[in-house]
């Protein structure tokens, strides 16, 4: 957009330089011409020739080359995922699976175990990739399985060399193609692959249809309700034949699902977490003198697990939370106790969300590296971090939804702002090149004026003319009655 400002400013200053040096003969001429030039570059992609101007489609080598350096930099994406989330304790949690018997019929043959531990799931797709469906209860831990199902299969030789990219499904605009979306995420998240001096100018076109992409995607229940349905009907269109992996919640997978079948899905669903494991998660992770202020919490678990705190703290995130927001000495986890101040799991949720988020903020540790960036100083400080994301809560509450795309994040400012800021542009950009112009060549039609009241012919040039008239004297003079002579 900006860019288009830009060209539009200079247009308008080379318009108004021939005008004032020119006349308006030769600004009809040059108007012509740009128009003629904005015509050619509008219908040049349809010429037959436009493959002269294209660059060079990606080879074979390029295109082995991009597939092993994505794999590279996703490992090391990931790798650098899981350390922040913690997830290299996520098998201590026990957290266990269940083919789900609602599409048990076509999910279940060769073979395939119909229960099992997070290891279990991980270990049967890398050895046999399928299309996976997880689903589960908010916080049962399917984003955790995307990270850690993404790392095991970077870390395996994958029949075929299929790379797996993790996906987040909330950015997926519906209107657009489901493969055309994949792609361009593709070039998003890892801009150098559409280098065209290294892979050419079509490596992860190519990538997508020389099926060496497997896609791991997460939160389906992130979209629209209405656009659920059409997610699934472009996996099963797009898709046909090929391995993925998708997670939603069980509720919402259902509604989407319909009387649809996933043709040849393997549909498992995360179980909560039994008090006996919740309770050997804490005794692990929790180490010194902080785990005396764990012993009430940990009774509770295990002598009520259906307790408001038990229930709460059989979810993976959960505990995850719980676990994070107490390590700290000047906090007492034994405060989830008080059930007037938390009559229900979800306000256990609560409180350890909004402390977790903004314990987040105060960490003063750098942001850790991606692929191609370093470490970097954090942008937010708590209070900052937490109003915005209490007005983005808001917002979403007005509009009686949880998802936010990152399309719709526009009409979130007033369109009176787009207005007055394009307005304030034009106005200063105008000022600025008139300013520009007028002291370079000064207003049009004006003529100097000398003290003695004689007046000298100045003509539209870099420099003004000779004065003409006899004895070298100026061209006109200027009477009383303010009438020049007519020779000026």
């Amino acid at each position: 957009m900006l860019l288009r400002y830009l060209v539009l400013l200079l247009a308008v200053a080379a318009v108004a330089v021939v005008w004032v040096r020119y006349g308006d003969t030769k600004v009809t001429i040059l108007v012509a011409i740009m128009a003629l030039g904005v015509s050619v570059l509008r219908f040049l992609p349809s010429w037959p020739w436009r493959w002269l101007l294209d660059p060079r489609p990606s080879t074979p080598e390029q295109v082995d080359a991009a597939a092993e350096a994505l794999a590279r930099s996703a490992s090391q994406q990931w790798m650098a995922e899981r350390g922040r989330r913690n997830l290299e304790d996520a098998h201590s949690m026990a957290i266990r699976w269940s083919v789900d018997d609602r599409y048990s019929r076509q999910s279940v043959r060769g073979g395939t175990p119909v229960a099992g531990d997070l290891a279990s799931v991980i270990d049967d797709f890398v050895a046999r990739p399928r299309r996976l469906v997880v689903t589960g209860d908010p916080g049962s831990g399917k984003t955790g399985l995307c990270v850690l199902l993404t790392l095991e299969l970077l870390k395996s030789s994958l029949p075929e060399r299929r790379v797996p990219v993790l996906f987040q499904m909330s950015s997926w605009d519906p209107d657009t193609n489901f493969g055309n979306w994949l792609v361009r995420r593709l070039v998003e998240d890892y801009s150098w692959l559409a280098e065209p001096s290294t892979y050419g100018a079509s490596a992860c076109a190519e990538l997508l249809a020389q099926q060496r992409l497997l896609p791991i995607l997460d939160g389906l229940d992130e979209l629209p309700e209405g656009r659920r349905t059409a997610a699934l009907d472009a996996l099963q269109r797009d898709f046909a034949g090929r391995p993925f992996v998708l997670t939603c919640r069980a509720d919402e997978f259902a509604a989407a699902q319909g009387d649809r079948l996933l043709k040849d899905a393997l549909v498992v669903s995360l179980l909560p977490l039994d008090g006996g494991a919740a309770a050997s998660y804490l005794l692990d992770s929790v180490t010194g003198t902080g785990l005396a202020w764990w012993d009430a919490v940990i009774s509770r678990i295990t002598d009520e697990p259906t307790s408001t705190v038990g229930t709460a703290l059989t979810r993976p995130l959960t505990l995850f939370l719980a676990q994070a927001v107490y390590q700290r000495a000047d906090t007492d986890p034994s405060e989830l106790l008080d059930e007037r101040r938390f009559p229900a799991p979800e306000d256990v949720e609560r409180r350890l969300l909004d402390s977790f988020t903004y314990a987040a903020f105060d960490d003063g540790r750098p942001a850790p590296p991606g692929p191609g960036r370093p470490a970097r100083p954090r942008r937010w400080d708590p209070e900052t971090g937490m109003r915005t994301l209490t007005f983005l809560a808001a917002l979403l509450r007005d509009r009686r939804t949880r998802n936010l795309g990152w399309w719709e994040l526009t009409d979130l400012v007033p369109r009176w702002v787009y207005v007055l800021v394009r307005v304030v542009i034009g106005s200063v950009g105008t000022s600025v090149l008139s300013a520009v112009l007028f002291g370079l060549f000064g207003a049009p039609g004006s003529v100097p004026t000398s003290g003695s009241g004689r007046v000298r012919s100045w003509h539209w040039r870099w420099r003004p003319s000779r004065p003409t008239g006899h004895g070298g004297s100026c061209s006109g003079t200027a009477t009383a009655g303010g009438s020049p002579c007519g020779r000026c």
